[in-house]
């Protein structure tokens, strides 16, 4: 299986049939998890990766609601990446204070990012970072793998966690920020992200 070491985009869609028309190379599409989209009102139901470079623009993208990207892999997969495993993904985009960087990505990655890869069938997570020169409404993308039939146990005890010595907060991240539990709805039409 092919690494993929280049740039990735983000792309999020309303429901409307035709939100995806046009995104068919190099794109993986999700649906926004219904056990998560059952907790409130959210304002997209699909979801797709891009590599980046090798498809039109964010801002081109017919029918996206949310652009976010082109991030770049911080480091390797932490535990074990397997395409063919995985039921969900999460999609975690965040910010951080202004000047709160360094202290924001400490917590990150010291606590944050591993209490992520403790929760209920997570086996493997990467951190990217918005490239350089890109812009975009978020600078950090978190994505893990979760093995699954039912996704709501890992909703439930981020619920339950949160805010806890389970899963510590911080004042250093934005409130502005988007997590989003998907799971795929087709072949990947280019290389796996692991």
């Amino acid at each position: 299986m092919r690494t993929i070491e280049s740039a990735i985009a983000v792309h999020f869609f309303s429901d409307a049939p035709d939100a995806t028309h046009g995104l068919v190379e190099n794109a993986r599409l999700f649906d926004l998890c219904d056990s998560q989209r059952a907790a409130r009102p959210y304002p997209h139901a699909r979801a797709a990766l891009t590599i980046e470079g090798d498809t039109a623009p964010i801002s081109s993208l017919p029918g996206a609601s949310l652009g976010a990207g082109p991030f770049i892999p911080r480091r390797s997969w932490e535990g074990s990446p397997d395409e063919r495993r995985y039921t969900h993904l999460l999609l975690a985009l965040t910010n951080a204070k202004p000047g709160q960087d360094e202290a924001f990505d400490s917590w990150y990655w010291d606590q944050h990012f591993p209490d992520g890869l403790r929760l209920p069938g997570c086996y493997a997570g990467r951190r990217y970072a918005l490239a350089s020169g890109a812009k975009g409404p978020f600078r950090h993308l978190a994505i893990y793998q979760f093995d699954l039939p039912d996704i709501g146990e890992a909703v439930d005890a981020i619920a339950a966690r949160s805010g806890t010595p389970d899963m510590p907060l911080t004042d250093t991240i934005s409130s502005v920020f988007q997590a989003w539990f998907v799971e795929p709805t087709g072949a990947w039409n280019c290389p796996a992200l692991v």
